[in-house]
């Protein structure tokens, strides 16, 4: 006796390929908005140094609040592409 298995839903399908289809894009895009958002907030951070000659207290600020910026921005971008519809 054959055992039918469950018909995966739409949303499973979708995951599926997201995890297994396209993890290397997945996986740049993380990088590249980690990367992107601290080489912005550096910047900033380096000019507000250079305007306020505070060298390197801004550029300091910028990269530690780079990450967890990028990791929320991460977040939703992620979210917003497996959302179930």
């Amino acid at each position: 006796m054959t055992e039918k298995k469950p018909e995966k839903s739409e949303y499973s399908k979708k995951m599926e390929h997201l995890m297994f289809n396209k993890h290397y894009l997945i996986t740049f895009r993380v990088i590249a908005i980690t990367i992107v958002s601290i080489a912005i907030f550096a910047g900033i951070g380096y000019l507000l140094d250079q305007i306020f000659q505070t060298y390197p207290l801004f550029l300091i600020i910028g990269v530690v609040s780079a990450y967890p910026l990028s990791q929320i921005f991460t977040y939703k971008v992620f979210k917003k592409i497996t959302k179930k519809d």
